[in-house]
């Protein structure tokens, strides 16, 4: 939930996640392995001291420019430089316990896993979606590409584990999974992503984190209140800071259909060879933009009708903005693995496409007689056209868009007076409607229906 603040930038030192633009050369990346020589690079000191050189030659250099603040921004206590380079800033930003946002639903109804980090120690507990087995590991940092010197991955070797959590504990107490880290604020939120570097099979990956979990480029989220004394983002401040009438690249947080919450980035660019064959590649820079950590909301033009309920996706996407700062092309480079991408880019259909899973008839199990039939939405209020008549109680109607796995009610009435909210999840060969929000009585908040293909 969004929290009222001065419209001022939350600076939070996240440059130390994937560097600074001005700070970094393209260079060739050889190999004979299948994979860039650079995929991961080992820092000797990671003990809270300075990550850059700042030698002759160094790719790393002071940032001292004054900050300008964008118009119709105000100055906060914690607007400052951004540009820091120490395990110490990272560790005090991640201090504190994150939830994770299954499979990227912010609004999933299925317990989720929670890391508490702890900045004086560099350890960190993890605590089960039953919140009682837990796995407690040291944090260590590592920089994954040789032309840059901050720490942007982040390695957790577990030190002990509950009974039975996982399948090996010999194995899973001697492993150490990499992860690089990506950071924002999003819509009044602290957000975090993790994705394993290496080859992402991992027993924390798999059994503690869990692959069902993972959302856009195959990255754990994870969110964070702000605390009441930082500043919080407003509109007028998201107005100032979007980007408009050109093109840039950026990580895309959190989609909503027609709107979208995208981070600016820079790209680092060079030829290399992807197993075998040959390919332009990328991987993220944060820029030296004193706001480089929101992540600013971009309406999509002519998309007002794909509106759907909130998805994360952190992955990076380049698109292009009108004069309004509205969206007009959303393109997406592959994700190739390690912290890399491939910089061909596919354009997007914001049209989601419909889920042939979900048409047809269903029967309510509870009468076996009452009928829900779910068709393609010819009047584009939606993808999804549904119509169900209960007994002689009541009718719904409405319209639903695709989120993910789930059937999403955007539009929904009951005997055409009472507005309701609603999921349909696909499990097996059932369908399960779950009542998020209803006015009506007897169809309550929380309410699921079971229904089974007639």
């Amino acid at each position: 939930m969004k929290k009222k603040g001065l419209a001022a930038g939350v600076v939070m030192g996240l440059a130390m996640l994937t560097g600074c633009s001005n700070t970094n050369q393209h260079k060739k990346h050889n190999n004979n392995h299948g994979q860039p020589s650079s995929s991961i690079v080992t820092t000797e000191d990671i003990n809270g001291t300075s990550l850059s050189t700042n030698e002759p030659g160094s790719d790393v250099t002071e940032i001292t420019t004054e900050v300008v603040l964008p118009a119709g921004l105000k100055d906060g206590p914690d607007v400052k430089d951004i540009y820091v380079d120490t395990v110490d800033d990272i560790m005090s930003f991640l201090d504190g316990e994150w939830v994770m946002v299954n499979s990227g639903n912010p609004i999933s109804e299925t317990p989720a896993l929670k890391i508490e980090f702890y900045e004086d120690k560099k350890k960190c507990t993890i605590t089960g979606e039953d919140g009682q087995a837990f796995v407690k590991a040291d944090i260590s940092f590592q920089n994954a590409f040789e032309d840059d010197n901050n720490a942007n991955l982040i390695g957790l070797k577990p030190e002990s584990t509950s009974d039975g959590y996982v399948t090996d504990q010999e194995k899973f107490l001697n492993e150490t999974s990499f992860y690089q880290i990506l950071a924002a604020t999003v819509d009044g939120q602290y957000i975090i992503s993790l994705r394993e570097i290496g080859n992402e099979d991992t027993m924390m990956s798999g059994e503690i984190f869990k692959f069902k979990n993972v959302s856009g480029d195959k990255a754990w989220i994870f969110k964070k209140d702000i605390p009441e004394e930082e500043t919080v983002l407003l509109e007028e401040g998201n107005e100032a800071l979007k980007v408009k009438g050109t093109g840039f690249y950026a990580n895309r947080w959190l989609d909503l259909g027609d709107s979208v919450f995208l981070q600016r980035i820079d790209i680092n660019l060079f030829m290399d060879n992807w197993y075998g064959e040959d390919m332009e590649m990328l991987y993220p820079i944060y820029t030296d933009d004193p706001y480089n950590n929101y992540a600013i909301k971009y309406k999509i033009k002519d998309n007002e009708k794909s509106a759907h309920s909130p998805v994360f996706e952190t992955d990076i996407v380049y698109v292009e903005t009108d004069e309004n700062g509205d969206i007009t092309k959303i393109s997406k480079p592959e994700y190739l693995g390690f912290g890399y991408y491939n910089n061909i880019l596919a354009v997007e259909d914001h049209k989601p496409a419909v889920n042939d899973e979900f048409l047809g008839e269903w029967v309510f199990d509870e009468d076996g007689e009452s009928l829900l039939k779910i068709s393609e939405d010819s009047t584009e209020n939606g993808e999804y056209k549904i119509e169900f008549t209960f007994k002689d109680l009541y009718t719904v109607t409405g319209n639903a868009n695709i989120t993910d796995d789930n059937l999403v009610m955007n539009q929904g009435y009951i005997n055409e007076d009472y507005w309701f909210v609603g999921i349909f999840s696909k499990v097996d060969d059932k369908l399960i409607f779950k009542v998020v929000e209803s006015e009506y009585e007897g169809l309550n908040q929380g309410k699921e229906m079971n229904f089974k293909k007639k």
